[in-house]
């Protein structure tokens, strides 16, 4: 039920990630914004009661912002490559993400096995995320 939340919400940020994006003519405010506020989700969902309701807000949280960012991922690629070779700089991108996703699990899981509680595992992707953010935010050279 929780992913199906996730899933339902990324929608619902994809849409509304674009069309604010569209809106303020900046697409990388929006996933910036968006990338940190994902990381505020999973440390937010890491943190509370293992109460269905709550984890089922946080759930929505981030899979709005989630949706969000992966609705800009290819403007701001875009922005920073420019168009004449947007589909490398895509690829690229999502390879980079795969990467995340591929490993992710992986190591969340041996912290588990080593003995880590769930809470410390959310803990420290959630630091992970927000640390990624603001190394992206620097590279690209954007206020903060």
């Amino acid at each position: 039920a929780i992913l199906t939340i996730i899933g339902a919400s990324s929608t619902l940020g994809r849409i509304l990630g674009g069309r604010v994006a569209d809106r303020i003519r900046s697409g990388f405010k929006v996933y910036f914004s968006s990338l940190f506020l994902c990381g505020i989700g999973i440390l937010v969902l890491g943190m509370l009661p293992s109460r269905f309701a709550l984890k089922a807000i946080a759930a929505g949280w981030f899979g709005l912002f989630a949706g969000s960012f992966i609705a800009t991922e290819t403007v701001v690629a875009a922005d920073l490559f420019g168009t004449d070779v947007i589909g490398t700089a895509s690829g690229m991108l999502y390879f980079g993400v795969a990467i995340g996703l591929l490993a992710g699990p992986v190591i969340a899981g041996a912290m588990l096995d080593a003995g880590m509680s769930d809470s410390e595992v959310f803990g420290v992707s959630a630091g992970n995320f927000l640390t990624i953010q603001d190394r992206l935010r620097c590279w690209c050279d954007l206020p903060r």
